[in-house]
């Protein structure tokens, strides 16, 4: 048994470890992590997780997608698309479904091991990422020069993120949870280490150029500046004064030079184009793209044909792309673009009834993790909720095999927690 618990925590640990250096051997580890949880419930059958006679909890995990694909079979306007998205949503049964029989004590330390890996990976991936970067920049100049050129186009966004081959929103979902780790339970009891863990992966998420990446940063930092100001302010007025007028002056000053930036365009010029243009915008010659807009309103039209049902899983690219091409969007049919939006993806795939129970998945879990003061569980389902709005993370192979292990732990040591209440 201590052989099996040793490779159980080393495949967890391992797993976690890889997500943030390579999502696909991840998903192999996170095999092995299956095999090894059988393992254990065949070893020890008489230890069962209390939550297993909790029907209630089948409504808080990632089951119900797999149940949704599965029922799509019978509106499908493609058998085989469906079959496929079937395949790569195993996962959303094969955690939850195993987990159930693991006792509490045993999810607490998943957690834990998990977590702790996960933002040792964050700070590996992100050291790598921006060495990468410094060594690209000086061949390009051929000289250690550090201006804004750094933060162009052809420096953040996928260019940053090409060597480990991950996409940015993805990349930045990963390090942010292990921000929000090393903010919200502060595992680093070394202050040396944590401000420079703090420190490699707040630069790694400016150069993903993840507007939604930017978001969580800023979330996660104005509750470490809330932290920060309760404990100075109630130590010493003065000192916590400071500390405001020294944090907006930061603020402030970083705005100002990022405005001048490639980050700065984007943040600004392209986001308005991006939620306003409803056709290609030839004066946006940095980053070539139809905008979201317009392919929202296509998805949109499309769902207006099948509301209530939607077109079966796996079916989106499909009939966006034909859509596309009847309305001259080259590029985004050229790309294969999907809706852009885990909201809109699952209403046109499965109708209103999936649109719905895809909004329940994420609202009740953060209700639950709000309720029994998980925070860094509200954090992790709010951060989804967001970067929903703007990718299809729930139907991609990075996000499954991230959302089906993390929303699992999550779910069930929060619902534990409420239990215990």
């Amino acid at each position: 048994m201590k052989q099996i618990n040793l490779f159980f925590y080393s495949s967890v640990s391992i797993y976690a470890l890889l997500i943030c250096l390579n999502p696909k051997l991840a998903s192999i580890f996170l095999g092995v992590v299956i095999v090894f949880t059988l393992l254990r419930i065949t070893s020890n059958p008489n230890t069962y997780c209390q939550i297993v006679f909790q029907k209630k909890i089948v409504l808080l995990t990632p089951i119900l997608f797999f149940i949704l694909t599965s029922i799509s079979f019978l509106f499908t306007t493609d058998d085989y698309l469906t079959f496929k998205s079937l395949g790569k949503k195993v996962w959303f049964v094969f955690l939850p479904l195993f987990f159930f029989w693991l006792h509490p004590k045993v999810l607490v330390k998943i957690k834990k091991y998990s977590l702790n890996a996960l933002t040792l990976g964050a700070f590996l991936s992100s050291f790598y990422l921006l060495v990468n970067l410094v060594i690209m920049h000086y061949n390009l100049n051929k000289a250690w020069v550090f201006d804004k050129s750094i933060l162009d186009y052809f420096h953040t966004g996928f260019h940053f993120t090409a060597p480990l081959d991950i996409h940015p929103t993805y990349l930045g979902l990963f390090i942010s949870l292990s921000l929000a780790y090393i903010i919200i339970e502060k595992p680093l009891k070394n202050l040396c280490l944590l401000i420079i863990f703090k420190l490699v992966i707040l630069i790694t998420i400016l150069f993903l150029a993840s507007r939604i990446i930017y978001a969580l940063a800023m979330l996660l930092f104005l509750v470490s500046l809330v932290q920060t100001l309760n404990k100075s302010y109630k130590n010493n007025h003065k000192n916590g004064i400071f500390l405001i007028v020294i944090s907006l002056i930061l603020i402030l000053s970083t705005l100002g030079i990022l405005s001048k930036t490639y980050i700065g365009y984007r943040m600004t010029k392209e986001t308005y184009w991006d939620l306003t243009s409803e056709d290609f915008n030839q004066k946006n010659l940095i980053n070539k793209q139809d905008s979201r807009l317009s392919r929202w309103k296509v998805a949109i039209d499309l769902i207006k044909d099948k509301p209530f049902f939607g077109y079966g899983a796996g079916t989106e690219k499909y009939h966006l792309v034909s859509e596309y091409n009847k309305r001259n969007m080259k590029l985004a049919a050229d790309k294969q673009y999907g809706a852009h939006s885990q909201f809109i993806s699952y209403f046109l795939e499965f109708g209103i009834f999936g649109f719905l129970i895809f909004i329940h998945f994420l609202i009740i879990n953060i209700f639950y993790a709000l309720k029994s003061k998980s925070f860094l569980g509200a954090f992790f389902f709010i951060s989804l909720f967001f970067s929903s709005l703007f990718e299809n993370i729930f139907n991609n192979n990075s996000g499954i095999v991230f959302i089906a292990f993390f929303s699992v732990v999550f779910t069930y040591t929060t619902f534990n927690k409420n239990i215990s209440g």
